[in-house]
């Protein structure tokens, strides 16, 4: 599936020429290799055709019982007065002074592999310029399998058919092709009807627009979807390099589970989703080692693909297509893509293979993260310090860098840089490796103290509760500035978080010199502390941030253990909202299916994701009406609005608001709570 992706066809098809060169020089140097390949590549699979000459050469030698070698195939080419074909002599010398490949068996599998596609490609095309019907064009293919031995890949196939029912311009045969396209691959036709929407969006040029001044001033910055918040969009690419020994692998298992879980990693809270774990640099027992260290259990989304490579693509497929991961992480760029195809980590190449396993993964919704040694030399800087070619940083979003702080081996400290971004800023941080729980820390950007990183982290949450309560409005700077008791740094972390497109910006309608800053939905805070204590009041938040598992519960009817009588009792929500609290007002303006508001009554403990929150007159914990997520409203799970005083709203799936169990958490039973009035 080399050439699956169009617009990288001529990249690919120059790749395929480089693993031609490659190939053709491991002929004229290892005598054996032509024995491993004859019976397995076809002459015609070569693009090239001074390429194809010479692998005849060496298959007439072959048959011919004669060993084969630069001399011999010099000879050969001399006498059958193709010589000139290959570039004369010269030509011949340069292929000679290539490096070889380990793996010829490998470059013929991938070449025969492209030669297929672009024999169905090729055909499809010519069909479709000839106006040939549907039925033909299956009956051609079919033809194709025979002739090939191999049928084509189903998605292959699928696109093909769909290129054909976008050809068609009458409205009556489109829909009459989309419902047989949709029969034929028991595919539903709203999805037909969907992806061929989203093909013709591909491949449509938009116009250019015009905008005065005053409508590009107007503009709203746009917010983008983060699967790590500043550091990785979703269905994005990143490469994370250092040297050996930089804590690479721990800092990927770090983001697996902080994926998995709905955790923080480096201090921002992700989105929780499955993780795809392909590892082929290490042995598998030591990898398993690392995520029970980290704390993964049995339950965890994570499914592992050990000593995997790129000749295993179908296996990989395979598990995005079970799994559908938000996350895959390929340990590493050397061992699983590079060594196993025969090729130097300097070949340009490499890029092609890379921007392949993205589409595939991309296709079932998952960002990537390879993982990639860095080179030792001093006078490299950006992304020029990853070992082989640039091509490898090039095509991918975000370049991470880990290395250590100090020389001392023993240090735990390591500074975390990006050279190339696509979308965010750079950051630069400090972190510091937990040796107890393996979980990387953040200590701040480089050059902040970390009581300064404290207070940033501690400001951006308070902007983030603020805006939370006026969600698609927004406040302006000043009345942030206000409102937070005119701190100074307010604007510093407003810029920060609209880099990070964290929150958007725009001009104010009532002063145009005024920006207004807001989110789209009520979103988690970049960086919650895991305990607010405010009074006399210590209560745990871990948990409050946003997750998108589709689950259902009821919430009304759940059972609830009194703590000090150990017995069952219904706990029903109030339907009568307090009028004290303006969070009646909040919840109300989310509400997108109805459902009944309810205030939990004095000394009631509520488990919300798993902490237990105490309410008091003082402090009352309020749950909203139920709706659908407002980012994500075709998910059917139901969401609730969580709004306790003094601390701000949450919209949190329902299924994790539920009165206290002791039962579930024993360990966390507390009898007499501080701040009961």
């Amino acid at each position: 599936m080399i050439n699956q992706i169009d617009a990288q066809k001529g990249y690919a098809q120059a790749h395929i020429g480089e693993l031609e060169q490659q190939l053709c020089t491991t002929l004229l140097f290892h005598p054996e290799a032509i024995a491993v390949v004859a019976d397995k590549l076809k002459p015609e699979a070569f693009l090239e055709t001074k390429h194809r000459y010479i692998y005849n050469s060496a298959l007439r030698l072959y048959q011919a019982d004669i060993e084969v070698s630069l001399i011999t195939v010099y000879d050969d080419l001399a006498y059958h007065k193709l010589l000139d074909e290959v570039g004369g002599q010269p030509g011949l010398a340069y292929i000679a002074g290539l490096l070889p490949s380990h793996n010829p068996q490998a470059i013929a599998k991938i070449m025969m592999r492209d030669w297929r596609d672009r024999q169905y490609k090729y055909e499809a095309a010519r069909l479709l310029d000839d106006h040939a019907s549907l039925e033909e064009f299956r009956d051609r293919m079919k033809e194709l399998d025979d002739q090939l031995g191999k049928p084509i890949d189903r998605y292959e196939r699928v696109k093909l058919e769909l290129k054909y029912c976008i050809a068609e311009t009458d409205p009556i045969k489109r829909a009459i092709l989309e419902s047989d396209i949709a029969r034929h691959n028991s595919i539903p036709v709203q999805k037909v009807r969907e992806l061929l929407k989203s093909m013709e969006a591909q491949t449509q040029i938009q116009r250019p627009q015009r905008l005065s001044i005053k409508e590009a001033l107007s503009l709203e910055s746009e917010a983008l979807k983060f699967l790590v918040p500043g550091l990785l969009l979703e269905k994005a690419t990143a490469l994370l390099s250092g040297l050996p020994g930089s804590g690479k692998s721990l800092m990927a298992v770090d983001l697996a589970f902080a994926v998995a879980t709905g955790g923080e990693f480096l201090g921002e809270k992700v989105k929780q989703g499955p993780v795809v774990y392909a590892c082929s640099d290490e042995p598998r027992d030591l990898l398993i080692a690392k995520l029970s260290d980290r704390g993964f259990t049995e339950d965890d989304p994570v499914e592992l693909l050990p000593d995997w490579t790129i000749l295993h693509l179908d296996l990989l497929e395979e598990a995005l297509e079970a799994v559908k991961p938000s996350l895959l992480i390929i340990d590493s760029v050397r061992t699983a893509i590079a060594y196993p195809l025969g090729l130097d980590e300097n070949n340009t190449g490499i890029g092609a293979y890379l921007k392949q396993v993205e589409a595939l993964a991309t296709r079932y919704g998952a960002s990537v993260v390879f993982l990639h040694h860095d080179n030792k030399s001093k006078d490299s800087v950006g992304v020029c310090r990853s070992s082989g070619s640039t091509d490898i940083p090039g095509n991918v979003s975000v370049h991470w860098r880990l290395e250590a702080a100090t020389k001392d081996p023993s240090d735990p400290n390591r500074v975390f840089t990006m050279p190339k971004t696509r979308g965010m800023a750079p950051q630069s941080l400090r972190l510091r490796l937990d040796l107890e729980s393996y979980r990387w820390e953040n200590l701040g950007t480089i050059g902040e103290s970390e009581d300064a990183a404290k207070v940033n982290q501690s400001l951006a949450q308070q902007i983030l509760e603020l805006l939370n309560q006026r969600p698609s409005v927004g406040l302006e700077g000043r009345e942030i500035k206000e409102a937070l008791g005119g701190n100074h740094g307010v604007y510093t972390v407003l810029t920060r978080l609209v880099e990070r497109r964290i929150i958007t910006k725009r001009r104010s309608k009532s002063d145009p010199r005024a920006k207004v800053y807001c989110v789209s939905t009520l979103s988690p805070p970049p960086h919650p502390p895991r305990v607010f204590t405010i009074s006399s009041e210590s209560i745990d938040i871990q948990g409050l941030e946003d997750s998108k598992q589709i689950v259902n519960s009821d919430l009304e009817n759940s059972k609830h253990v009194d703590s000090k009588q150990g017995v069952y009792q219904e706990c029903l929500l109030s339907s009568n909202p307090t009028p004290e609290s303006d969070s009646a007002n909040i919840v109300n303006t989310q509400a997108q299916i109805g459902g009944e508001r309810g205030v939990f009554t004095k000394g009631e403990r509520v488990e919300i994701d798993g902490g237990e929150f105490l309410s008091t007159e003082k402090r009352r914990i309020q749950i909203g009406d139920r709706h659908v997520h407002i980012q994500d409203p075709s998910s059917w799970s139901n969401f609730v609005i969580v709004q306790i005083d003094g601390l701000g709203s949450y919209d949190i799936p329902e299924w994790k608001v539920k009165p206290w169990n002791p039962d579930r958490h024993p360990e966390s039973i507390q009898t007499d709570s501080p701040g009961v009035d």
